[in-house]
Formats: C-alpha cells, sequence, structure tokens
C-alpha cells in the first residue's frame, strides 16, 4: 500500500472520477441497487465521490494499491484515529 501525497487538485479529482465510475457503472442486482438508488447521475456520483475522496487525501488516509495507482483505498474509523496518534 502506498500512501497518496503530494498530489494536485487536478489529480485528486483525477481518481474520484475513477472511483465515481466504478460505482456507476457497476452492475447492481434489481435488489440491491447501490449508490444508484440514491444518486441517479454520473455527475451526481462523482460530486459524491470526489468529496469524500477529497477528505480522505487531505486526512492522510488514501492510499493506491501500488506504484502504479491501479486501486485506492479510503482508511477510516477508530482504529485508524489511534493508529495516526499512536
Amino acid at each position: 500500500m502506498i500512501k497518496l501525497t503530494g498530489l494536485s487538485k487536478e489529480e485528486v479529482e483525477d481518481i474520484s472520477r475513477q472511483i465515481s465510475d466504478a460505482f456507476y457503472e457497476y452492475k447492481y442486482s434489481d435488489v440491491d441497487q447501490g449508490l444508484l438508488k440514491y444518486i441517479k447521475s454520473r455527475e451526481d456520483m462523482f460530486i459524491h465521490i470526489n468529496a469524500i475522496t477529497g477528505v480522505a487525501y487531505n486526512s492522510g488516509l488514501l492510499y493506491a494499491i501500488s506504484e502504479s495507482l491501479e486501486g485506492y483505498i479510503m482508511l477510516f474509523g477508530e482504529g485508524i484515529r489511534k493508529q495516526r496518534t499512536g
């Protein structure tokens, strides 16, 4: 895992776009519509995911799974706070 640092606003937005496209294009079942149940357009999905990704990045909690930036992980939760503060 590689912690993402030193990215421009545009680079973070590009990551957000990749993540939001994945959520928007995922083939949910009829029973579980995922976020598409609440977020109807691709642009609205981007706005939602971009806010989350920006918070994760600015908090130092956005990681890639490799140096190729082929996948992203956002860490959240009480355990993370304890880990970050010692």
